[in-house]
């Protein structure tokens, strides 16, 4: 009875959005419950709307099982004018709200829901078409048992949500300093990285909308008591390879971020030897690639944030460990290991200029585009660490 006659609580939104992002594990305020209501055009992964769904269930009760709400709520509006002090009318027009109640009466939302100038359906003309189409119906005697009319009406409603990835996404890739000769056409990125994504499987494309969104469990980023430093060893690099550090950073220390991660030397080192890439990935590579169809970005981001996810929270006490001696020769050996091991389940490869990927990473229905050569034979660094503890992938990043 509540879905059909009560408008969804004002926190509503709120507490969709929080459970949106435990569902997908995501930070928090990582996307906006517009961009989350158009998830599934890009990510696979669809999400309904339960605010929505109320709103349609209400209209659909008015329509089928109280057609007479309008007249009804007339009728209260009046007994309530003659017996009580207008000042107990509500703001809202038509919703009078008698003493000692905490709401507007139940007759009156209904009654609301079904004016064709409700406010649910500002700048959609469609929702007041389809109202009003099926208020003549119902006026003709005609019955509407069998009219699909909550589903029609959440579809339409739908339609009002506007999408927020193409702000959200340049606005991101600003934090991460990505110079705007990178930063593609801010009004069609959605329809590019749609069009890119589409081939690939939903758990491959989640991490690389997570990575573009910030949606990284770092420490930073979640605002841990201790904020980690890199936790592949770049603070223990000479200088000259490190990647480029924030001026406002005490000790110019590199952090545990994602905006580091995306030009990382060493996980991107690791991952192209992983892969059998012949270059490192650049930051071109990761977001655009060479056109639409190259995936190399997207599937270096699923592998970057999986390799790292699988340290951080299921090894960190290795990483402390690494953080404290100053010796990553273990974490980088796990962290190849886990690149290989993940690019294998989905099969991923390389033919040394792009990644591709096989039929295990492949949406159904898709086939996988050609190599033009064997994938080159992976090249891993042969030095130890100091502490002779493990190998030292280090990729095309100077030895130590």
């Amino acid at each position: 009875m509540f879905l059909s006659s009560a408008r969804p609580p004002p926190h509503l939104l709120q507490t969709e959005l929080g459970a949106i992002h435990k569902i997908l594990h995501l930070p928090p305020q990582t996307i906006s419950y517009n961009l989350a209501m158009n998830f599934s055009a890009i990510s696979g992964f669809t999400i309904r709307s339960a605010s929505t769904a109320m709103h349609a269930s209400m209209i659909r009760f008015a329509l089928k099982s109280f057609s007479h709400a309008e007249h009804v709520n007339k009728v209260l509006i009046q007994t309530t004018c003659d017996c009580i002090p207008l000042s107990f009318l509500s703001c809202e027009s038509g919703l009078p709200i008698t003493p000692g109640w905490d709401s507007p009466a139940y007759v009156s939302r209904l009654a609301c829901a079904m004016r064709i100038d409700n406010s649910l359906g500002a700048a959609l003309p469609e929702f007041a078409n389809y109202l009003s189409s099926m208020k003549r119906r119902i006026d003709r005697n005609c019955s509407i048992s069998e009219v699909a009319i909550q589903k029609q009406i959440y579809k339409i409603l739908m339609n009002n949500f506007q999408n927020g990835w193409n702000s959200l996404i340049l606005k991101r890739l600003r934090d991460f300093g990505v110079g705007p000769n990178l930063v593609h056409d801010s009004d069609n990125s959605f329809e590019f990285f749609k069009l890119k994504l589409k081939r690939i499987q939903p758990h491959l494309k989640m991490l690389f909308v997570k990575t573009l969104t910030n949606g990284w469990h770092t420490s930073s980023r979640m605002h841990e008591a201790i904020c980690l430093p890199c936790i592949f060893g770049c603070n223990a690099l000479p200088s000259n390879c490190l990647a480029p550090i924030q001026a406002n950073l005490p000790s110019k220390l590199i952090r545990d971020e994602t905006a580091h991660y995306l030009a990382c030397p060493i996980l991107s080192g690791l991952i192209t030897q992983a892969s059998g890439l012949n270059h490192l990935i650049t930051m071109h590579d990761l977001i655009l690639g060479n056109d639409i169809h190259d995936l190399t970005g997207a599937l270096a981001c699923a592998t970057s944030y999986h390799v790292y996810h699988s340290l951080k929270l299921g090894n960190l006490p290795i990483i402390q460990k690494a953080i404290e001696t100053g010796r990553f020769g273990h974490v980088r050996a796990l962290a190849f290991s886990t690149a290989k091991a993940f690019m294998n389940d989905f099969d991923i490869m390389s033919n040394g200029d792009i990644l591709c990927i096989g039929f295990s990473g492949l949406k159904r229905g898709h086939v996988p585009l050609p190599l033009a050569s064997n994938p080159r034979p992976i090249a891993s660094n042969h030095l130890f660490d100091q502490d002779g503890d493990g190998p030292d992938f280090l990729a095309f990043v100077p030895d130590l």
